[in-house]
């Protein structure tokens, strides 16, 4: 069966050729910002989708070079590279990469919100997560720190009580083909129940922020604890009584993929993210 997502025309966008990390020709690759997805050469699966907001070929470069060195290199400059390396590593994988630009107008949010779209289309076409975004690894390996911090990762070689100790499992959460996007304000947009946020709430879920002057989500987000996340977002706007918060539980390893999934929908429909989305300020 096809997959929309290998096609040149994935998303409407223009996407160039597929360029293999190993010996390909990077100089097809646009210098300007834009969109990239990286696949396992061979196969049918999305490893990363990501973002720049430079240029898309100094970028892929980069990645690249991480990825085919020797060890695992560090998490910067490019948090992709390390994982990536852990796969090659692992399953002797080689990779190869397509990058689509995007309008010289395009603002860096809009941009940051066609990621999401990508990966959400990607999760609602495969039923699962780009094996490497939300930070997730081979789950034999532990990623290393960025350079200052001078810590290696590598391949996990210590035992605890018999079993090999795993430093990342993906958790590659499988949701649903057909998923009716309605309105964003919706009790049950998504497929899910939304609750009013209680300040004794304890626990970690998504939540969406409504303007009660619009009737608008003004942001998305996620946190490992809601009672304490939620409240600085209403330190950042003194107007309280403006808004409303709504949340949905969920399990805390999954939180980056549900917000991905929101903020992936929404920008589905309206084509930008909430207007509070990376600028609550502004709001």
């Amino acid at each position: 069966m096809s997959k929309s997502y290998l096609n040149v025309d994935w998303g409407n966008l223009p996407w160039t050729e597929w360029i293999p990390f190993d010996g390909g020709d990077f100089r097809k690759i646009p210098m300007v910002a834009g969109v990239y997805r990286v696949k396992d050469v061979g196969q049918s699966k999305l490893f990363y989708v990501g973002q720049t907001r430079k240029s898309l070929r100094k970028r892929l470069r980069s990645l690249c070079v991480g990825t085919l060195a020797k060890s695992m290199p560090y998490n910067d400059p490019h948090t992709a590279a390390p994982r990536l390396w852990s796969w090659k590593d692992s399953k002797h994988l080689k990779f190869e990469c397509a990058a689509a630009p995007t309008p010289p107008t395009f603002s860096d949010r809009n941009r940051v919100g066609l990621e999401h779209n990508l990966i959400w289309l990607y999760r609602t076409e495969s039923g699962e997560s780009p094996m490497c975004n939300f930070g997730q690894c081979h789950p034999g390996y532990c990623m290393p720190g960025n350079r200052g911090s001078g810590r290696r990762g590598g391949r996990v070689t210590t035992l605890l009580n018999g079993k090999r100790s795993v430093s990342n499992t993906p958790r590659l959460a499988r949701i649903g083909k057909h998923v009716e996007l309605r309105d964003p304000t919706a009790q049950n947009w998504m497929g899910l129940t939304w609750k009013n946020y209680e300040p004794a709430l304890s626990g970690a879920g998504v939540y969406r922020i409504v303007d009660r002057k619009t009737n608008e989500v003004v942001y998305i987000g996620q946190s490992s604890n809601l009672r304490l996340r939620i409240p600085t977002h209403r330190a950042k706007y003194p107007k309280q009584d403006r808004f409303v918060v709504q949340y949905v539980m969920t399990n805390e390893l999954l939180l980056l993929e549900q917000e991905n999934d929101l903020l992936g929908a929404f920008y589905e429909r309206f084509k930008c993210l909430p207007t509070g989305q990376l600028n609550w300020k502004n709001v």
